[in-house]
C-alpha cells in the first residue's frame, strides 16, 4: 500500500500530491483541502504524480468544492492517466466548482 504525500505550494496555490488517494488517505487529504481552503484563495491541487484515486478520494475533492469559499473551482491540475480515466468515468466535469487543467482532452 502506498501513501499519500501532501505538500504545500504557493505557485500556484494549493497542494502537490503523489501516490494514493484511498480510504486509508482521503482523510489527511480532507483535513490538507479544508486548511488550504482557510486562506480565502483560490485553490491548484496538482495531481501528475497520484498514481490511484478511489470514490473516497473522489468524494473528498467534491465535498471541498462545494465549500471553497472563492469564485474560482477547485482545479485539478495535470491528472495522471490513470487518474484522468477515473475523473472522466465519475463525470467530473460535470461537477460545479471543479476544473481539470493541463491533462489530456482539456
Amino acid at each position: 500500500m502506498e501513501h499519500l504525500q501532501i505538500v504545500p505550494t504557493e505557485d500556484p496555490f494549493g497542494l502537490r500530491l503523489s501516490g494514493e488517494i484511498d480510504m486509508g488517505t482521503a482523510p489527511a487529504l480532507h483535513e490538507a483541502l479544508v486548511l488550504a481552503m482557510t486562506g480565502g484563495r483560490s485553490i491548484t491541487v496538482d495531481m501528475r504524480d497520484v498514481t490511484f484515486i478511489d470514490s473516497s478520494g473522489l468524494k473528498v475533492i467534491v465535498s471541498c468544492a462545494s465549500e471553497v469559499s472563492t469564485d474560482e473551482p477547485l482545479m485539478l491540475k495535470d491528472p495522471s492517466e490513470v487518474v484522468r480515466r477515473v475523473l472522466d468515468l465519475f463525470g467530473i466535469e460535470k461537477v460545479p466548482r471543479i476544473r481539470v487543467v493541463g491533462s489530456e482532452g482539456i
